[in-house]
């Protein structure tokens, strides 16, 4: 760790304590993510839920939260938190039988709603690093204005706190890598082989999309 870093430095506490306000925080993002992100929206322009991974990870009981008031909206500081929980997520939750859906959502709940865009800025700068490793990070907070991939009307990002989501890589993040050659080119040395040897539905689009990305990269 350089010396900066330790000045950044905010904790990743081997054990948190709860207090009732945190309780109720908790509840309202699992109220969120059951009422919003896991459903079916008219305006999403595919079926299924938002998110098709939460109600198979609240199910197996492996959707965690963790809660850092300490952090006022300071972008090196987030910066520095996520990569920590980048390496805590490989070493514990990308290696399991349930790793496909483990999850782990990091929540701000005291930058200020109209600071709350850092974590847009935060996941840009990091979502490289991410998906090197075969993660994915999104960016959640209540003044989001990123569309869903079939509807540049529609935002599903839309969040009761400001908070940033990691995940292991899935067959459908083709829908979110498909921007830069270097993110298509981890997914392809993951899921390349599936797409190719036809093991993937095209019901969604997606190998229509895989296969349009991959000529256009000449990959």
């Amino acid at each position: 760790m350089t010396k900066k870093e330790s000045q950044l430095m905010v904790g990743i506490p081997l054990v948190q304590l709860i207090t009732p306000s945190m309780l109720k925080d908790a509840q309202e993002v699992l109220d969120w993510v059951q009422n919003f992100i896991s459903q079916p929206h008219p305006s999403l322009g595919r079926e299924g839920p938002i998110c098709p991974f939460v109600c198979p990870s609240i199910k197996r009981n492996t959707f965690y939260m963790t809660f850092h008031y300490e952090v006022d909206g300071n972008r090196e500081v987030i910066i520095y938190l996520m990569r920590c929980y980048r390496d805590v997520f490989l070493r514990c939750f990308s290696s399991t039988s349930e790793s496909l859906y483990n999850s782990l959502l990091v929540v701000f709940p005291n930058i200020r709603e109209e600071d709350a865009p850092v974590v847009d800025e935060v996941a840009r700068e990091t979502k490289t690093g991410f998906v090197q490793r075969g993660l994915m990070i999104g960016e959640f907070h209540p003044r989001s204005r990123i569309a869903a991939a079939r509807n540049p009307e529609f935002h599903p990002m839309v969040a009761p706190f400001p908070m940033l989501a990691i995940r292991n890589m899935a067959v459908h993040d083709i829908l979110f890598l498909n921007q830069k050659k270097s993110w298509f080119a981890e997914f392809n040395a993951r899921f390349g082989q599936l797409y190719q040897g036809n093991k993937v539905s095209n019901k969604d689009g997606l190998v229509d999309l895989y296969n349009a990305t991959k000529e256009r990269y000449s990959v």
